[in-house]
């Protein structure tokens, strides 16, 4: 049970760490006007409530289509195709921009913790290069990455290199 507030609480700093970017702020905002926008159709098209509109809305958005609530005139149809063209790649952005917003919090901290205790930086890199992976990136190309031929006839093939005998 203490994991999970430590977890939430760590969430919950992401996310204030996040809103400080002004694109951070203007994407949350337009997904808001999105899914505020398509409740208000939902609404007076097919007369659903706020609530249900809402609901679908937001399930529609995250790709969970529960198939409670559908669409009955052809004009709320036609909407929907295009608003979840267009909200799912919103949606998908902000939960990106969040989740690296994330890890990028969690680097700064562990990087002011170890300044404050005096250490030397992490030898990984900066909070950029932990926030893109790049270690973790670099260990799964090298396990994964398909044997190349180079010009010399030799197989190279995530570090070490064979000749090619055929």
């Amino acid at each position: 049970m203490i994991g999970l507030f430590v977890v939430f609480r760590q969430f919950w700093r992401a996310i204030r760490y996040a809103i400080r970017a002004p694109e951070t702020q203007a994407l949350i905002a337009t997904t808001a006007v999105v899914i505020v926008g398509g409740s208000l159709f939902y609404m007076l098209v097919e007369g659903w409530s706020a609530i249900d509109a809402l609901y679908f809305s937001v399930v529609t958005l995250a790709t969970i289509g529960y198939g409670d609530l559908t669409p009955t005139q052809d004009i709320s149809k036609v909407f929907t195709v295009f608003y979840v063209l267009i909200g799912i790649g919103l949606v998908a952005s902000t939960v990106a921009t969040l989740a690296t917003a994330a890890v990028k919090a969690d680097a700064d901290r562990r990087a002011q913790a170890r300044a404050k205790r005096g250490q030397p930086p992490d030898s990984g890199g900066s909070a950029d290069d932990l926030m893109a992976g790049a270690p973790l990136v670099g260990r799964f190309a090298a396990r994964h990455t398909p044997p190349a031929a180079t010009d010399s006839g030799m197989v190279e093939d995530g570090g070490t290199t064979e000749v090619d005998r055929t």
